[in-house]
């Protein structure tokens, strides 16, 4: 795991849905779980369709934000093209970028953990099997926690596991 510290000048391949999710999640004041690896993961999932929600835009902006102040030279965003609404948010994304400045590219991908588990850049996902694979990653999304003032709720289960740690309240 590469430490939030040490982001700056670094080129990074963000699991797009999985970020974003979970980031919509937390400005929802949705449950979230801390696993045993620390990644934050949320309970949401897409299968075949995305859609935007109120939290969309925000979240975006949160992350552009996040990532600008931890200095990443830049960001390859990875949204999976099988998935409905795919274009369009990638469209709404890469305007976003446009009008802040910010060092993205976003691009349409048939495998997206494949792809991410092939990277040398720096991993942004909380999918296991991307981090298994992945050489280098990071958790952005435990920023993203840090830096909603949504109430949220988290489960953390790296205290073993099971039964389930305690729930915290932010």
């Amino acid at each position: 795991m590469v430490n939030h510290d040490s982001l700056r000048g670094e080129r990074l391949a963000v699991d797009g849905y999985n970020l974003l999710i979970s980031t919509e999640s937390l400005l929802a004041g949705g449950i979230v779980l801390r696993g045993r690896d620390g990644c934050i993961r949320d309970l949401a999932s897409v299968h075949g369709s995305y859609r935007k929600v109120d939290e969309t835009a925000q979240a975006l902006q949160l992350i552009g934000d996040t990532m600008q102040s931890l200095g990443v030279e830049h960001v390859d965003w990875l949204l999976d093209a099988p998935v409905s609404n795919s274009g369009r948010l990638r469209q709404m994304m890469m305007a976003l970028a446009a009008n802040q400045g910010w060092p993205w590219e976003v691009h349409l991908a048939a495998n997206v953990d494949k792809s991410l588990a092939a990277s040398h850049d720096v991993v942004v996902t909380s999918d296991g099997w991307i981090l298994d694979r992945a050489p280098r990653w990071a958790r952005i999304t435990e920023l993203m926690l840090e830096r909603v003032s949504t109430p949220i709720t988290v489960i953390d289960l790296g205290n073993g596991g099971f039964p389930p740690g305690p729930v915290s309240r932010r």
